[in-house]
């Protein structure tokens, strides 16, 4: 019995390390999605994704869903669709809205592991998937009802596909490298840069290779490329022409020196950016000594110009039409930039410094998020849903009107609810509608910028009863006599 054990533990010990790899990787996917699951449900959600969710709501039209998604806001329409279809089949929650983003970010993580591991080695997949699992602007964007989750997935699946397309210069892998790139265009206008950051790589290739491609693109298969790039083009424009010089884009654009504002956002604090840029330089060095992977350089100086280009160009845009410079829009070259870095960390001599490398990045991720717990975006401090709740169950028969778009917003959760109550919007009425309408007490309730005491002066209305939450208020008023 005692040597059937011991060779039952043998078989175990010699299992995982014959799939030691696959072992970790599913470990560090399983965590990663833990991790971003449990955060995505602890706050209420916040006024970008009421919208998300009242625009795919499912009992609008598809048509509707399209026009209040690009027409009367600023994005494309393709995650509103998708999150529409969600809503369609699994019911119309907070959960399914959610667990979408977190099922997308997580994703990113053994499509990152397998880039490393198709271009370099299986270690290197391991430190990629490291990087993105527990990076701090990726992991707060997988808990959001968004569609940067979305478009994240799709630049980290770009990304693999464009390593594919080095390798393999094959009509195929072109062809779903261009699908990816124009399906991220229609999920968010920013999307358009994955492809403007890859042209550097994309041209090059072609040039440096200009015979063989030839040889293996035929001229029906080029003008399947060229169409299906123009068709994306012809989409995107159409969707874009009438935003320009629009009011409703609420971007502003950025100082000069914003990419240092941009890597303490994406990685959450200046210690960590001192320790990441320290242990690169250190990489680089080995690199250049060592001499290896000589091949990869082109990739490396590709991927550094594409970054620098979509940056530059889209400072551009912002002077010349509108800003689309923010943090959560240029989410889409995280992954060439920790692409980047994990490839200076794989050159660190010695696994045990890796892993100890790798270590110290986790540990800065678990102190900014369960020590100091003080890396809570501003604009997602909005407690709908705890205003929710207490109007349905405390507006003690009074109407309720809700500020500006909030109404609609108020709604969603109380449908969530399954609450009869139904918030009206305060800006349909008329001033002589309103003047009899709060002779009697009427509740307001506002969220996302609450300016209740601006509207209702204090030397106009009583306020019988004020409510403050986390960035929301509800205040029980009526015209003075």
């Amino acid at each position: 019995m005692r040597k059937y054990y011991h060779t039952l533990f043998n078989s175990i010990i010699q299992s995982f390390y014959k799939y030691k790899y696959l072992c970790i990787i599913l470990f560090v996917t399983i965590i990663g999605f833990l991790i971003r699951f449990q955060s995505a449900f602890v706050e209420s959600y916040w006024n970008d994704e009421l919208f998300s969710a009242w625009v795919s709501n499912p009992n609008n039209s598809i048509e509707e869903v399209f026009r209040k998604t690009s027409i009367e806001d600023v994005h494309p329409p393709i995650y509103q669709i998708i999150l529409w279809l969600l809503y369609s089949v699994f019911g119309y929650n907070e959960f399914t809205g959610k667990i979408l983003s977190v099922i997308l970010g997580t994703a990113t993580i053994p499509v990152f592991y397998l880039l490393g591991k198709k271009l370099i080695s299986k270690e290197f997949g391991i430190i990629l998937a490291t990087l993105i699992t527990f990076n701090q602007f990726t992991y707060f964007y997988s808990t959001e009802v968004r569609s940067y989750s979305l478009i994240l997935f799709l630049s980290t699946l770009s990304l693999l596909f464009l390593v594919k397309f080095i390798q393999f210069p094959e009509y195929t892998n072109l062809l779903v490298l261009i699908n990816l790139m124009g399906i991220a265009s229609l999920s968010h206008y920013f999307g358009t840069y994955i492809g403007i950051s890859y042209i550097p790589i994309i041209l090059s290739q072609f040039l440096n290779n200009f015979r063989s491609h030839r040889r293996k693109f035929s001229i029906l298969k080029s003008i399947v490329i060229f169409l299906n790039t123009i068709i994306y083009l012809l989409a995107v424009l159409y969707l874009v022409k009438n935003r320009i010089g629009s009011s409703g884009i609420w971007i502003e654009q950025p100082g000069k020196e914003f990419i240092l504002e941009y890597l303490q956002i994406y990685f959450g604090s200046r210690e960590i950016i001192l320790f990441i840029f320290i242990v690169s330089i250190l990489g680089f060095i080995f690199h250049s000594l060592g001499n290896r992977h000589k091949g990869i350089n082109k990739l490396m100086l590709g991927l550094v110009s594409g970054i620098i280009l979509a940056y530059l160009l889209a400072y551009i845009q912002g002077i010349l039409f509108f800003p689309v410079l923010s943090p959560r829009n240029t989410i889409i070259l995280l992954p060439p930039i920790l692409f980047i870095i994990g490839f200076f960390i794989s050159k660190i001599p010695y696994s045990y410094l890796r892993f100890f490398i790798l270590s110290i990045y986790i540990l800065f991720f678990l102190k900014i998020n369960y020590i100091d717990k003080d890396y809570r975006s501003c604009h997602r401090c909005q407690d709908w849903r705890g205003l929710s709740k207490f109007i349905a169950e405390n507006h003690s028969g009074y109407e309720v009107y809700g500020l500006k778009w909030t109404s609609d917003y108020f709604n969603v959760y109380l449908n969530w609810m399954n609450s009869d109550l139904q918030v009206k919007s305060y800006h349909t009425i008329s001033n002589l509608q309103w003047k009899k309408i709060a002779t009697n007490q009427v509740w307001i309730i506002d969220c996302h910028t609450p300016e209740i005491e601006k509207e209702f002066p204090a030397n106009q209305f009583n306020y019988n009863k004020i409510v403050k939450l986390v960035g929301a208020e509800a205040y029980l008023i009526a015209i003075k006599k």
